[in-house]
């Protein structure tokens, strides 16, 4: 308008966020496998396949509270998650040295590195359905910490527990 002084030129970016599609699976069971892992091989969560796998099985949740002494160790958990409705879900990792969290096979938070305990969160779109689920973690020591928290259509924000967690 005349005679009024300009106002500053503000841009924003938009991105369409990507929906990842649910996968067709049957025959599933309550929890998610691991793979457990101790020793010098252990050097974050991303590359620790030098060390051995020492014990396998199956954990109702994403969990590392059995693990009692100071020793280096990790975990590779695996399995598929339940999303209740199509939408956008809002994930936050939290470790305590470091974690990645993939889901249907794409990064979706990499809170690797050895670092005390911090969250990361990501924004990601999931169609209704099952998808698959991996964290891969590792601790290099001392204290441990392991959350993976989302909050989504269909769920308010909590940690993601059993009741949509299984593998085949």
């Amino acid at each position: 308008m005349d005679g009024i002084a300009l106002s500053q030129i503000l841009s924003v970016q938009f991105r369409q966020i990507e929906m990842l599609e649910a996968v067709a699976v049957s025959e599933l069971q309550p929890g998610v496998k691991y793979l457990y892992r101790e020793g010098n091989g252990v050097k974050s969560a991303r590359d620790q396949n030098e060390a051995p796998v020492l014990d396998t099985g199956i954990l109702s949740t994403f969990n590392v509270d059995e693990v009692k002494d100071q020793r280096a160790f990790g975990y590779n958990f695996n399995g598929y998650i339940n999303v209740p409705e199509t939408g956008v879900f809002h994930f936050w990792l939290e470790a305590n040295d470091g974690a990645i969290l993939y889901l249907n096979d794409k990064l979706i938070i990499d809170n690797d590195g050895g670092h005390r305990a911090q969250v990361l969160d990501s924004k990601i779109g999931l169609k209704k359905g099952w998808h698959p689920v991996k964290v891969d973690y590792c601790q290099n020591g001392l204290a441990k910490s392991l959350v993976l928290e989302w909050e989504g259509p269909g769920v308010e924000k909590q940690e993601v527990s059993a009741d949509v967690l299984f593998h085949k």
